[in-house]
């Protein structure tokens, strides 16, 4: 089992407990011990939690972060942003900028992507897509 980043879906399926997603995540953390998600990730999951004001999801979520790894945007995951975002743009297939940020996030750090949309991320040629649902 190759390292992976899990988007944002797929932690979602995981905190509601959807057996596939839990049987392939214990699996994945027997293997490596914590899981690996960008900071795009967790913005977006935090943001969840605050719009419905849900502050035991919220602090949940911040015991996830700090027994997990959170990885940054930087120079190299914002360069490669730029990259996919003006590519598929002249192809007229663009993505989300928070979907490019991950994208490049697991490119980068040459980890596949865990998404329940892999149709939507296959559009990026050197990036390694999975689906545990």
């Amino acid at each position: 089992m190759k390292k992976c980043l899990l988007d944002t879906d797929i932690l979602s399926y995981y905190f509601k407990e959807i057996e596939s997603v839990i049987e392939k995540g214990n699996e994945y953390l027997d293997t490596y011990g914590y899981f690996t998600i960008s900071s795009i990730t967790g913005f977006e999951i935090f943001a969840g939690y605050k719009k419905v004001r849900n502050k035991k999801k919220e602090e949940l979520f911040i015991e996830f972060c700090e027994e997990n790894e959170i990885l940054p945007l930087d120079y190299q995951e914002v360069k490669g942003a730029s990259e996919i975002y003006d590519k598929l743009n002249r192809l007229g297939t663009p993505l989300e900028i928070p979907d490019i940020f991950i994208a490049s996030t697991a490119i980068v750090n040459d980890l596949v992507l865990v998404t329940n949309n892999v149709a939507h991320f296959n559009r990026i040629e050197e990036l390694k897509v999975e689906n545990w649902l």
